[in-house]
């Protein structure tokens, strides 16, 4: 996958993101190149993560339950992949909360885990 489709998303620039890896999927499908099982489970959990950020923008927060059932669990991500897809959000100026609005523990526990390994 490209460096500016990384670069994009992790910025929280949804919008180039896609467009990004639109690009790259067009050009591999007119070069003939088949894309490889990893690569395409790499592309399909950054357009679904690009495309979360995009539609939980408008709100400004995001339910830790939803991020668990749309996210996590379908690309079985592992704790650093889970600390990175949460830092990806929050990058993008999403807050992550529980059900009832409240700050997710779950990115609280991880806050202090940073900040005991900085």
């Amino acid at each position: 996958m490209g460096k500016k489709v990384r670069e994009a998303s992790h910025n929280g620039d949804v919008d180039t993101a896609i467009e990004e890896l639109e690009r790259l999927i067009a050009q591999k499908k007119k070069n003939g190149v088949g894309m490889a099982t990893k690569q395409k489970e790499v592309t399909t959990f950054d357009v679904q993560v690009a495309e979360f950020i995009r539609n939980h923008k408008k709100t400004g927060t995001a339910i830790d339950d939803e991020i668990n059932d749309k996210l996590i669990i379908p690309f079985t991500l592992d704790a650093d992949g889970i600390e990175d897809l949460l830092q990806r959000i929050q990058d993008a100026g999403i807050s992550i909360t529980d059900k009832e609005g409240n700050p997710s523990a779950r990115v609280f526990t991880q806050r202090r885990g940073r900040s005991r390994a900085d």
